[in-house]
């Protein structure tokens, strides 16, 4: 054989076992930890463990953490730039926000009680950011518009 055509014959055979590893469990992320029941629930927030850089350091760190609170429930919360992950002690606590009301001053001096701020600008023709930075208190009016929070 040339030594074009072992290095040919190499890289052939090297391109195949790439390939015949594709799909196996060294590709994927959390799965492969699942396999092998690699994932210990008291090394999730001890940094450099394997459970701890597949929740935060991994590409796929936003699937493997649903699928971490999906397993062992619990939240996860942002710390500085890595998750920490807290086991749920309050079940009561429901994870939809509270109704928001917030109350619009018309040109006309009209006073409105509006839950929905968003609904209400795009009826009234109301440019949204602008009116966050009114209930912020960034601008006095929008189209002589004002908004308070209640």
């Amino acid at each position: 054989m040339l030594p074009f055509e072992q290095k040919r014959s190499l890289r052939t055979s090297f391109f195949i076992y790439i390939s015949m590893r594709k799909g196996n469990e060294h590709t994927k992320s959390f799965s492969h930890f699942e396999e092998h029941d690699m994932l210990v629930k008291e090394h999730v927030n001890k940094r450099n463990t394997r459970t701890w850089i597949a929740c935060n350091d991994d590409s796929r760190a936003n699937q493997n953490r649903d699928s971490f609170t999906t397993k062992f429930g619990g939240t996860f919360i942002r710390k500085g730039r890595s998750w920490e992950w807290t086991e749920s002690v309050f079940s009561n606590i429901s994870n939809k926000p509270s109704e928001s009301s917030y109350i619009f001053v018309r040109p006309d001096g009209i006073y409105e009680m509006v839950t929905n701020f968003s609904q209400y600008c795009e009826e009234n023709d109301l440019n949204r950011s602008t009116m966050y930075a009114v209930l912020r208190g960034q601008r006095n009016h929008h189209k002589g518009y004002k908004v308070r929070k209640v």
